[in-house]
């Protein structure tokens, strides 16, 4: 949620003003501020003997260390048929391992700290921030769990349960039912981003110890794994920690050729649109209205302005609706952004009744956005402001700048990313955008689907010029 309302403010005020074709920036209510202060982590860089990079941050405020262990890969690899495994695989890798049963494992990590597991489609990550006369035992743990994982019947039990549970719940949550559809329909039935990324109720039930066991020898290898580490440690007192830890361990098997994901996309295509998707729940008291399509995968220079646009065109939206009496709480832009591609767009749970003025709120909000012309150097100035903050908000504390930059690390981006951006963001101009919002925001290429009582969306798809309405699960 952080990271897709920071901006909504900006978003709105800007688009409340106007936004058709001939819309005059001038008259935006936009102050330029001067631009924040950047925090920029300096992270030395470093190699295992077995392959395993290395990140080192150090930071004397705690005395504390944030491990983050990140695995390049996984998730973009599964076929559709086993989704979920990369899911299963991790959960079940902190449950337990070969030589410590769920119960002594759960007595280290209270000796030392719980970790936390993060699923992301261009792979995974384990994050632990620990106290400093703890770190050496806490390696030592790590390297139990990830290295000698226990994936027998057994042991997988207890994980898919809970999974199976979770992706139950999924399915009858309106808000990811249309999530789940929009992904489908934007990026193909064949893509691995078509199925939710900890997979399906009967891709999960069906996954084995030994696929499990195989997936473990593919994925977790030191060649894909990054280890990045902020606080109070510096590389001499590090690096033989986890050359003790972590130098001897191998990988089995052959080595993996690079990352490729299940099915091509072509980030900058977006079909027309033909149709309506629609999901039936009768009785439903709300329609959950969500439209998107592709854009610009997270590595590339402009995929910071393209969404700071989306949050223009869903301001201008939310400011539309919240001109309805009870129809919404307002309009949210999403931007979920991954090494290869991206979907972007807004959601909105609107009264039932109003589903139609929605649809054509958010059409014509996006179109609005593609007709902007000469932004102001006010407006610019502003929106830079913004955009540098946003994106750089998470370095500011050990844990959050770690994961930052092991995020960065597996979509491609550079270690001095946030130190280029501010490069390309001074040197940014009204053209720029313009060309953005000319190539992303053709209304027509939005792909629009409706969850909610049929008869609602019926009547609404009715009355519209795309008249093609198909129903799907």
């Amino acid at each position: 949620m952080r990271r897709f309302v920071l901006m909504t403010a900006l978003a709105a005020g800007a688009c409340a003003t106007g936004g058709a074709p001939g819309f005059n920036s001038e008259t935006a209510p936009l102050v330029a501020e001067p631009q924040p202060k950047l925090f920029v982590p300096r992270f030395t860089q470093h190699s295992l003997q077995n392959g395993a990079k290395v990140f080192i941050g150090q930071d004397q405020t705690l005395p504390a260390v944030s491990v983050v262990m990140a695995f390049h890969g996984g998730l973009l690899e599964e076929p559709a048929s086993d989704a979920g495994k990369t899911a299963l695989m991790l959960h079940t890798m902190i449950e337990r391992s070969a030589r410590l049963d769920r119960k002594q494992l759960g007595g280290a990590f209270d000796d030392t700290c719980v970790p936390q597991v993060q699923l992301m489609a261009d792979g995974f990550v384990i994050q632990a921030t620990v106290l400093l006369d703890r770190l050496e035992a806490f390696f030592t743990v790590a390297a139990e769990f990830v290295q000698r994982p226990e994936f027998g019947a057994a042991a997988i039990d207890m994980p898919r349960a809970v999974l199976l549970s979770r992706l139950s719940w999924r399915s009858a949550d309106p808000d990811l039912i249309a999530t789940d559809v929009l992904q489908r329909v934007v990026f193909g039935e064949q893509h691995r981003l078509a199925v939710p990324l900890e997979g399906t109720p009967a891709t999960v039930a069906h996954l084995s110890p030994s696929v499990l066991e195989d997936w473990h020898h593919h994925v977790v290898r030191p060649e894909r794994m990054t280890i990045v580490l902020s606080g109070r440690i510096g590389e001499g007192d590090a690096l033989p920690l986890l050359q003790k830890a972590w130098g001897k361990w191998k990988g089995i098997g052959d080595t993996p050729g690079p990352v490729r994901a299940g099915g091509v996309l072509d980030a900058t295509s977006a079909p027309k649109r033909t149709m309506v998707y629609g999901v039936a729940r009768p009785g439903l008291s709300q329609t959950i209205v969500r439209v998107g399509r592709k854009g610009l995968p997270a590595a590339q220079v402009d995929r910071p302005v393209l969404e700071v646009l989306n949050m223009i065109a869903s301001g201008r939206a939310s400011a539309q609706l919240r001109t309805l009496e009870g129809a919404t709480y307002g309009v949210m832009p999403f931007y979920q952004a991954h090494a290869e591609s991206a979907l972007f767009g807004a959601s909105t749970a609107v009264d039932a009744k109003f589903t139609k003025d929605a649809v054509n709120a958010l059409l014509s909000s996006y179109a609005a956005v593609q007709g902007i012309r000469s932004f102001s150097s006010d407006w610019l100035a502003a929106i830079s402001t913004q955009l540098l903050w946003y994106e750089n908000r998470d370095d500011f504390t050990i844990a959050g700048r770690s994961l930052a930059l092991a995020f960065r690390g597996q979509v491609g981006m550079p270690t001095d990313y946030i130190a280029g951006l501010h490069e390309h963001v001074a040197a940014l101009r009204s053209a720029e955008f313009e060309l953005l919002a000319e190539r992303y925001f053709d209304d027509g290429a939005l792909q629009i689907v409706l969850v909610g009582d049929p008869k609602a969306i019926e009547t609404a798809v009715s009355g519209m010029s795309f008249t093609k309405l198909k129903w799907v699960q």
